[in-house]
């Protein structure tokens, strides 16, 4: 289990790297500096509240486990395997990887971790899929969507 633990770690942090390394960080930076205050602060609260039902599934992950942790902690377990599962993806593997190595820290039967993580990410997985669907249903004469590729 450890081993396969590591495996997975390996591959998370290789596909940081693979991603990490295809960033202009001179074009990035030149669009953020073109951004007004406002702008940026809207950003980043539809950025937070894209985040926030994700974080519920975190604390009933919690709860499942039985697993006592400080508000501060979980939200930062919360936001390292969200961000880096949606920036990198691969169907939630990331996100599965490295919440299977923060909460294995306080748990020691392993499987029940896999378990819990697993029954919680079908229902995370789920819900993107539901809302997936209100784009093209919800938006369908929205010009970006019908213009032929």
């Amino acid at each position: 289990m450890v081993s396969s633990l590591r495996m997975g770690l390996l591959f998370v942090i290789f596909e940081i790297q693979q991603t990490a390394s295809g960033v202009d960080v001179k074009l990035l930076r030149n669009e953020v500096s073109q951004l007004q205050f406002g702008e940026l602060g809207l950003i980043l609260l539809v950025s937070l509240c894209a985040f926030m039902p994700m974080f519920f599934y975190a604390v009933i992950l919690t709860k499942m486990l039985g697993i006592q942790l400080k508000a501060r902690e979980l939200i930062r377990h919360f936001f390292i395997a969200n961000s880096f599962s949606n920036l990198i993806g691969f169907g939630g593997l990331v996100g599965f990887v490295l919440r299977n190595y923060f909460y294995s820290k306080y748990k020691e039967e392993k499987e029940g971790i896999l378990k819990s993580i697993a029954f919680v990410m079908l229902f995370y997985l789920t819900g993107i899929s539901v809302l997936a669907w209100i784009i093209p249903l919800r938006f369908r004469d929205f010009p970006l969507l019908s213009e032929e590729i």
